[in-house]
């Protein structure tokens, strides 16, 4: 919890709600039968099979922004995070599955994150990105020479964005 404390229980969290910006889900602590409701801003996060969800604003189908829990693939105290939203569709009957990645820094607000494949980074990813990692010059440098491995552009495919991402992130939370 945002104060500190740990909470046993079961959770349910809904993507699909009445009200998408009540922010709040339902929670059934240990040994107990009866639910209730927590606001998801006093949770810190979550641990499920070894995987810890955090809450942030997530822009969902370029439609509305909406807190919600995405899993940390980073570690806790590193400067930039690198966050996964898994999806699944049932558009036809094998279902497709997708994952959205973000990213954050220090000097985001809290819950602000930056989707790998928004107008926040493409085009221009060379000149974008080099501003959220300038205090890491060497970094800079490798991203605005289109240094192969630090760079793609709208059109390069999903696996090629979250490598890049994933190598900066990596070399950005490293730097001295």
């Amino acid at each position: 919890m945002e104060d500190g404390t740990v909470k046993k229980g079961l959770i349910t969290i809904l993507l699909e709600h009445d009200d998408p910006k009540q922010n709040v889900i339902s929670f059934v602590p240990e040994g107990e039968t009866n639910p209730q409701n927590m606001n998801m801003k006093d949770i810190k996060s979550y641990f499920i099979d070894g995987n810890t969800y955090v809450p942030n604003v997530i822009n969902l189908y370029f439609i509305d922004y909406r807190l919600l829990f995405v899993k940390r693939l980073t570690d806790e105290n590193a400067r930039m995070q690198l966050y996964e939203l898994h999806q699944l569709f049932k558009s036809n009957d094998e279902g497709q599955e997708t994952s959205y990645y973000f990213i954050s820094l220090p000097s985001f607000p809290k819950y602000q994150v930056v989707d790998i494949n928004s107008t926040k980074l493409i085009p221009i990813f060379d000149v974008k990105m080099s501003d959220y990692v300038s205090d890491c010059p060497g970094l800079v440098n490798k991203i605005r020479a289109k240094q192969k491995g630090y760079y793609y552009t709208f059109m390069s495919l999903r696996p090629k964005k979250l490598e890049v991402i994933k190598r900066i992130v990596k070399e950005y939370n490293s730097c001295n």
